[in-house]
């Protein structure tokens, strides 16, 4: 299967590790391919990587993963035809917190979330809330001694049988919590958490 991931971060590396090691062929999607982050991604993931445009990496994959910061979602969309996406399973696996002196909240309120704003933008698309709650170094490879179920969501059976089974070869015993109205509160819970970590130091 070929997994694009768009973003170089380390959400991006994780999980491109693991899909690799899993058997996956990755490709990077990059608003620059020549850049020095997508070149420290390539030099990390090996050879198994190749490194694209966004929206080349994109229609050239069976699941695509948003492994960008949440509150750019939009921008990134913008550089996106609704059509490159067509038929495709997205993961996102994003957190929109927006820090600011009024403190930690979340980009797209309360009743509205991430997951929901690309299914909006990508509708013949088929978006699964994934790994939002787990540490980037963790995702494309768990602990041996975890506990932690990796919770998904999505409105579309198929795709979510995908991911789950993506997941689970990476090492994830996954939770299936329902239809992707449940991204609401997978991503309230992240911005929480960040939110009174911060208020801890």
């Amino acid at each position: 299967m070929r997994i694009a991931l768009l973003g170089s971060g380390p959400v991006s590396r994780s999980l491109a590790l693991g899909f690799v090691r899993t058997g996956n062929e990755v490709v990077l999607g990059s608003r620059d391919p020549s850049s020095g982050s997508a070149r420290a991604w390539l030099d990390a993931v090996g050879e198994q990587g190749l490194a694209m445009d966004l929206r080349s990496a994109a229609s050239s994959a069976d699941v695509v993963v948003f492994a960008v910061p949440g509150r750019a979602l939009p921008e990134v969309v913008e550089l996106l035809a609704p059509e490159t996406l067509a038929g495709a399973t997205i993961i996102d696996p994003t957190n929109p917190v927006v820090i600011s002196d009024d403190g930690v909240t979340n980009a797209f309120g309360a009743d509205d979330s991430a997951a929901e704003f690309l299914q909006r933008a990508f509708p013949s698309a088929h978006v699964v809330k994934a790994f939002n709650q787990i540490p980037a170094a963790e995702m494309g490879s768990p602990p041996p001694e975890t506990r932690t179920p990796l919770r998904i969501c999505g409105d579309d059976t198929t795709a979510k049988e995908t991911v789950a089974a993506l997941a689970r070869r990476l090492g994830w015993q996954v939770r299936d919590l329902g239809p992707l109205s449940r991204a609401r509160t997978l991503e309230n819970a992240a911005v929480d958490w960040i939110r009174n970590q911060r208020a801890n130091t």
